[in-house]
């Protein structure tokens, strides 16, 4: 069999695939029990080198069976590892990960990773931990800025009336994560708490090991056959910004980016500068603006508090001497005085701020300022890569906001720039990518240019404005020249103000949006990733 084919593994009431070293959502009698296991290196930049593996071996054993996978971690040096997965007759599913670095290596990460479904949010939810004790909680709806289970040996949770989910690992100390703080729809249970140490060294030879048993209490009612899809239109109110980023190398080249902004006329452009850097030809800014009728959002990065009263008053003044008003400045870090030292400076402006960064940075903010909007980015491949994780990835943002209302009532949010690739990474170095391959955390994605990469986008945004966000901003203008699909879904959405401001969110029953229907003059298209049917 080859590494890439999905291998169909049953547990007595557990179900579940084996796909390229991963194991898929493990089902009890149609019931999700838990969202996938994966068995991961995290480098000391947090990026997740891929699984180099050889074909799964099977094997048939007295009350069951055994699947072994070797391979190594694509990384220098090399880690080598084997998967064993052993399942019984009598429901248990037994997961075994074994690494053996060549070499001393520093990780942030290596082990097991059992994720567990969005869908438990609310659900009651037991803890045993390493010292024998026992937790009763649930799991988290609105989500936690840090984890909230330390110390895990032991997971009970219910499946169904009268079946009960039990997961138990050994091998290492455990913790639990909200995965939404990323951008990803599933909480996570991980080895090597993050309160430890990190990067850590790996010596050479000496061996990791780790085990995860997954087995039910009880039997469950047999969940009923999945109803068939069906997408509806919901009606939205057009008082939300979609912008597109322009970037400084964009600006450079003012002539392309004007033939763009012409084309696309977003409600907003949505520029970063950095306060470490002179500031560009903003001349070429309002040429741009002007080209696409476009707001301005703008970014300042890298503010010294120190320095914050200077620095702002320099680029009031390069915007002055441009004519150019941005309606929203955002300034990072947004400490009280650089807050209060943008106010000053730019009269009129919506002052926000936040973090230039992911979901999770501005959850562990304190102490920010008061503002006119908080802002944060997106990338969708902070852990993972594949399609599903991407389309399921939507799912994150209502958590989001909800969190953000709690912590913040009453303040908008502005989202973005967002795009599939990282723009940048707090965590450390981008992975490298020729941007031929889908790679975890990686500056160069190639489905941004086709018609996956506009279906996520328009899910994004449908998700972001379903969740009440003030501003959406996607893609950059070089991501949508030259007919691309992203950028004709932008220029369909540009158009769309001026038609009318005829807009819906498609969405299926129960489910978070998955696209935007977008009315034109030739009547309404719709942007939307596949509708997921449950499995």
């Amino acid at each position: 069999m080859a590494a890439t084919e999905a291998l169909q593994l049953r547990a007595g009431a557990l179900r579940t695939t084996l796909h390229e070293g991963r194991l898929g959502p493990v089902f009890v009698d149609g019931h999700e029990a838990w969202h996938g296991v994966h068995f991961l290196l995290r480098d000391a930049h947090w990026r997740t080198p891929a699984l180099v593996l050889a074909a799964p071996r099977t094997e048939v054993r007295a009350g069951g069976w055994r699947v072994i996978v070797d391979g190594h971690f694509d990384v220098e040096p090399r880690v080598p590892l084997r998967l064993t997965l052993d399942g019984g007759h009598d429901g248990t599913l037994c997961i075994t990960g074994e690494a053996w670095p060549g070499a001393d290596i520093e990780v942030n990460r290596l082990g097991l990773c059992l994720l567990h479904p969005l869908d438990l949010a609310g659900r009651e939810l037991e803890v045993t931990h390493d010292d024998g004790r026992l937790t009763r909680s649930s799991f988290p709806v609105l989500i936690p800025a840090w984890p909230p289970f330390t110390a895990i040996r032991a997971l009970r949770h219910p499946v169904a009336p009268g079946c009960h989910a039990v997961a138990e690992f050994e091998g290492d100390s455990f913790e639990f994560e909200d995965q939404r703080n990323n951008a990803d729809a599933s909480f996570k249970t991980y080895s090597r708490s993050n309160f430890m140490p990190r990067p850590y060294r790996l010596r050479e030879g000496e061996p990791v090991r780790q085990q995860l048993r997954l087995r039910v209490e009880g039997r469950a009612t047999a969940a009923p056959p999945p109803a068939a899809a069906a997408d509806t239109a919901l009606p939205l109110p057009d008082v939300s910004s979609i912008g597109v980023e322009v970037t400084l190398d964009e600006l450079a080249n003012a002539g392309a980016a004007v033939a763009c902004a012409a084309a696309l006329r977003p409600d907003h452009l949505h520029l970063v500068l950095s306060a470490r850097q002179p500031w560009p030809d903003l001349r070429a800014l309002a040429a741009v603006l002007a080209a696409g009728g476009s707001a301005l959002r703008l970014d300042l990065v890298d503010v010294a508090p120190a320095a914050a009263v200077p620095t702002l008053h320099a680029l009031a003044d390069a915007l002055r001497v441009a004519a150019v008003t941005p309606a929203d400045v955002a300034v990072f870090p947004s400490t009280p005085e650089s807050v209060a030292a943008a106010r000053a400076a730019l009269p009129g402006c919506r002052i926000g701020g936040g973090t230039p960064d992911f979901f999770v940075q501005l959850n562990r903010a304190e102490g920010l300022p008061a503002l006119d909007f908080l802002a944060f980015s997106v990338c969708p491949i902070v852990h993972a890569a594949d399609n599903a994780t991407l389309v399921e990835g939507r799912r994150s943002l209502h958590g989001m906001a909800q969190t953000l209302q709690h912590r913040h009532p009453g303040v908008p949010v502005q989202l973005g720039p967002s795009r599939i690739a990282a723009r940048r990474s707090p965590l450390g170095e981008l992975a490298p990518s020729d941007g031929t391959r889908a790679v975890p955390l990686a500056g160069h994605d190639p489905r941004e240019r086709g018609t996956f990469g506009a279906a996520w986008a328009a899910a994004h945004i449908a998700a972001a404005l379903h969740a009440g966000a003030r501003a959406v901003t996607v893609a950059n203008l070089s991501l949508c020249g030259g007919g691309s699909p992203v950028g004709e879904l932008l220029a369909a959405a540009g158009r769309r103000r001026r038609a009318g401001g005829l807009l819906a969110l498609c969405a299926g029953a129960g489910s978070a949006p998955h696209g935007l229907r977008i009315a034109g003059t030739d009547g309404w298209r719709d942007w939307a990733l596949p509708l997921q049917r449950p499995r």
